[in-house]
């Protein structure tokens, strides 16, 4: 996330508080960087706040843990104060599959272990094996 002005250029002495909101009432939050204060107040619902502080040259890095919800979702920010003041929405939607493929010996539970290390025994083409 960088905070910008009106023609893009960043703010590299933003200091006000935002916030960031799945819309969607699903997805956890965890700061990555930045020097600010970073608040997740509800697990799992979606939206997090974050104050910059000027170290942080206007930029602060997030990761979303969003394990149901719509596929397709706007991240929304804005300004905590003043909820007009919006992102512009170019970044489009995310578009998010809660499920994967994933090839292991034995069946996986659902949602999957955080840490998953069930590797394939060595197999002969042409074998049938489960």
């Amino acid at each position: 996330m960088t905070a910008v002005d009106s023609d893009g250029n960043a703010l590299t002495e933003f200091e006000d508080p935002i916030t960031i909101d799945t819309q969607s009432s699903s997805g956890s939050f965890a700061l990555t960087s930045g020097s600010g204060s970073f608040a997740d107040a509800l697990n799992d619902d979606g939206v997090m706040t974050y104050v910059f502080d000027p170290t942080d040259g206007g930029t602060a890095t997030f990761t979303l843990s969003y394990l149901s919800g719509t596929a397709s979702f706007d991240l929304d920010a804005y300004l905590t104060s003043d909820t007009a003041t919006r992102d512009d929405d170019t970044e489009g939607n995310l578009v998010f599959s809660p499920s994967g493929f994933t090839v292991t010996q034995n069946a996986l539970s659902n949602p999957p272990p955080t840490t998953i290390h069930d590797p394939i025994t060595t197999q002969t083409a042409g074998t049938l094996f489960n």
